[in-house]
């Protein structure tokens, strides 16, 4: 069962498959011979792929690790729980209303043998939970478990929690629990989160962070010397991740905004003074050569005094100087590195210090540093390049418009880049592409498209067969020929479903459900000198009479005709004559449909549509 979002019955969040993990070499791979020894520390901030880190868990690869799904996580990724397998598809294909044991993360054996008999009470299992976040609320009966290894070889539920509808769904809940019982110190204990739900689809998520597992604790032991990022660093180009050169260096004041971060403080009673290092890379690409210009923006930028468990959202302070930026530059990419300048690992002998040899040898400053990497070039994007979930149309005659305001007043878009994951029925699809100017008036350009499905976030090129010219505000979507589900990529890291429209009923509705970007970009260009460019705003539909017209209509007078063809882009035969009141056009093609005609009437270039019907 798919997740219809309110309001819009015909919009679903899909899964979208993930490519299998590479496997570490017979060299490096850890075996079960191997186990590791107290402490037991992830926060999943390391995890250099999807999925956690293969030196800590035998069984992990059907859990999701993200930056995405999480809100005010301990640490800026978490591990999510949800109905989808290892590469991202359901469990369960034929049965939609499916519920079982779907995703589990299992460590390797821990030593908890070697932990002395007087100090056995002192090992306490902590871990942070969080109920939905920014996916799909579990329903009642929905839970996630953990269960602990015994030294008979059984697993044994120490924990779990139900969705009964009192969670909060934006909250981190920590649980601080003993491990208690001599059945669990020996040799080969282990530990397994695992979660029951709908096992049709990305649904009933929960979310998992932090887990930390040690000696020498207390049943308060709540608190860590740990000064965290737990968001990724925002966009410094207004709302978008990227945006034409062009537009960039034209717009009134160049759109380098300070970025924003979150950060957040685990230690208990400690009023920590924190600072920040943000350094920019910027890469200039000019016709075959490339060049790199590296500069730290700020330095030991303070950001107050952070309480314990507080978080404080923080903007950046200097932007990379306009001298930087070449204007005969072909594309620029912009590279942030920000690192949190903390005492995590400071022993608290020393000033400010509140690391305890308990702690050795975990480093709490892995989770210090974030990247932000956006692209100046030929294109606007609201998304990071990434798609978490995909989001579908399953209604013929459904559209999707997707808003962009740009930074100058006009500019023709060549193309569009579509991301449309491979999910259910993969046969032969097309759409509608569509451009307008405003929803409250008809495309300016329509165009049918074969529906190329890819995967790994890779966006398929669409050419327009005519250019386009469009305003500062402007829309691209679809509309759907069929009732088939096609599904385009949807970031959930980036939220702009304020600008993002969906018209199933003949009435375009805003939508608000969604949270997240799609991955739908528009591309500009000069067009090719060969094809005519249309969308003038039609400022002479009152002037063009009949319409719709049987195949002949009328112009002003002493009007010249440049071009006549198709919503496609298709050349239309006509015949041109004055009428000394006006000038008639013929269409002499039956069945051209809707036409756009560029003509000049008193010296200004002017567009318009004209339906033709013939008969009427």
């Amino acid at each position: 069962m798919s997740l219809a979002l309110p309001g819009f019955g015909q919009w679903r969040l899909v899964p979208l498959e993930r490519l299998p993990e590479v496997r570490p070499t017979a060299a490096s791979a850890r075996t079960t011979s191997t186990s590791l020894t107290l402490p037991f520390w992830d926060d999943f901030s390391f995890a250099s792929n999807a999925v956690p880190v293969p030196q800590l868990y035998c069984a992990r690869q059907s859990v999701w690790v993200n930056s995405s799904m999480g809100i005010r996580p301990p640490s800026v990724r978490v591990a999510t729980f949800d109905g989808l397998d290892s590469l991202g598809r359901p469990y369960s294909v034929n049965d939609v209303l499916a519920k079982g044991f779907a995703d589990r993360l299992t460590s390797w054996p821990i030593r908890l043998d070697q932990v002395p008999a007087a100090e056995r009470t002192t090992v306490y299992f902590s871990f942070f939970y969080q109920f939905r976040g920014k996916g799909e609320p579990p329903d009642e009966g929905d839970v996630l478990n953990l269960y602990f290894r015994t030294a008979s070889n059984e697993w044994e539920l120490v924990w779990s929690i139900e969705n009964r509808g009192q969670l909060a769904t934006d909250r981190f809940v920590q649980v601080l629990l003993p491990v208690a019982g001599e059945r669990f110190f020996h040799d080969k204990f282990q530990f397994r989160f695992q979660n029951f739900a709908r096992l049709s689809g990305p649904y009933d998520t929960w979310h998992l962070d932090y887990i930390y597992i040690n000696k020498g604790r207390t049943n308060t032991d709540t608190s860590y010397p740990d000064r965290t990022v737990v968001s990724q660093l925002g966009s410094g180009l207004l709302t978008y991740s990227a945006m034409p050169y062009r537009h960039f260096l034209r717009a009134s004041k160049l759109p380098v905004a300070p970025s924003r971060f979150t950060i957040y403080n685990l230690r208990a009673g400690n009023l920590q003074p924190l600072n920040y290092n943000l350094r920019a890379n910027i890469r200039t690409f000019k016709s075959s050569t490339a060049n790199t210009q590296s500069l730290l923006l700020d330095s030991a930028q303070s950001v107050g005094a952070l309480n314990g468990f507080e978080f404080k959202t923080v903007s950046t302070v200097r932007t990379p100087p306009g001298a930087l930026f070449d204007a005969g530059a072909d594309s620029v990419r912009l590279g942030f590195v920000l690192t949190l300048n903390s005492a995590d690992n400071i022993p608290i002998t020393e000033p400010q210090g509140d690391y305890t040899p308990n702690f050795r040898p975990i480093d709490f400053r892995r989770n210090d540093t974030v990247r932000l990497t956006q692209m100046l070039s030929n294109y606007y994007a609201y998304d990071d390049g990434v798609a978490e979930y995909g989001a579908a149309l399953n209604q013929a005659g459904a559209q999707v418009a997707y808003q962009y305001d740009q930074e100058i007043a006009s500019d023709t878009i060549v193309a569009v880049d579509i991301y449309f994951p491979r999910f259910g029925d993969e046969t032969q699809q097309v759409i509608t592409l569509q451009i307008w100017n405003s929803l409250n008036s008809s495309p300016i350009h329509q165009q049918v498209v074969s529906v190329e499905r890819s995967q790994n976030n890779e966006l398929r090129r669409r050419r327009l067969s005519v250019p386009i010219i469009v305003g500062k505000r402007f829309f691209i979507g679809w509309r759907q020929t069929s009732a088939a589900v096609i599904a385009v990529g949807l970031d959930k890291d980036n939220d702009s479903d304020q600008k993002i429209f969906v018209n199933t009923n003949g009435t375009w509705e805003s939508d608000s459900q969604l949270n997240g970007s799609l991955m739908m970009r528009p591309v500009f260009g000069r067009g090719t000198g060969a094809l005519p460019t249309v969308g003038l705003p039609d400022t002479a539909e009152t002037a063009v009479f009949p319409n719709p017209s049987g195949g002949v209509f009328f112009l002003p007078p002493d009007s010249r005709v440049h071009t006549l063809h198709t919503i496609w882009g298709q050349p239309v035969r006509y015949e041109v004559q004055s009428t000394g009141n006006h000038t008639s056009v013929e269409v002499l093609e039956a069945g051209a449909g809707l036409v756009i005609i560029r003509y000049e009437a008193a010296g200004v270039l002017r567009s318009a549509k004209v339906l033709i019907q013939p008969g009427r």
